[in-house]
């Protein structure tokens, strides 16, 4: 039994190939790279990994972002409500 795969990687890496069932439990596969190079499942799975880790690192970035933001509007808060003491005062 043959699968045909694409995988496409944000855009940058297309890998296409073939899952070939060879009996029993053994499962094979073999990909072309976007220049032609034969992957293997582990050069696959290196791959995706490093767009994983890249993706868990841009989150880390954005929620690093997002806490100096909070930080920010907590303290505009503060002085808004020190503005507004000093108003009723």
């Amino acid at each position: 039994m043959n699968w045909i795969i694409v995988v496409n990687i944000q855009d940058r890496v297309t890998l296409a190939g073939a899952l070939t069932w060879e009996g029993g439990m053994r499962l094979t596969a073999g990909f072309r790279g976007a220049h032609g190079m034969f992957l293997d499942t582990t050069q696959i799975n290196e791959l995706l990994q490093a767009e994983l880790e890249e993706a868990q690192n841009q989150i880390a970035a954005l929620q690093a972002f997002i806490q100096g933001q909070e930080g920010v509007i907590n303290h505009l808060q503060h002085d808004i409500l020190k503005i507004q003491d000093e108003h009723v005062a």
